[in-house]
């Protein structure tokens, strides 16, 4: 879903301090949604890295839009906002 921290390219929804950018997510919301959607038909559970807030944040809706029954993860996650 995104890198790393110190390569500044974790999804964070604030700029990183020393360069006052943001990095992209790797996937759309759309095609997060239907390849979730298409591992969990399969009986798939998914595990997927994601360490920016943003990242995270797209995985949870696209595991969210989910029957339900397996334990879906994120692997690494580093910025879980309580709203969530």
């Amino acid at each position: 879903m995104d890198g790393a921290t110190g390569s500044h390219s974790a999804a964070f929804s604030v700029p990183y301090l020393d360069t006052g950018e943001t990095a992209p997510c790797y996937f759309e919301q759309s095609t997060v949604d239907a390849l979730c959607a298409d591992a969990d038909a399969r009986g798939w559970q998914i595990a997927s890295h994601a360490i920016g807030d943003r990242a995270i944040d797209r995985l949870l809706t696209a595991y969210e839009k989910l029957p339900g029954g397996r334990l879906h993860r994120i692997a690494a996650p580093a910025a879980c906002w309580p709203a969530r």
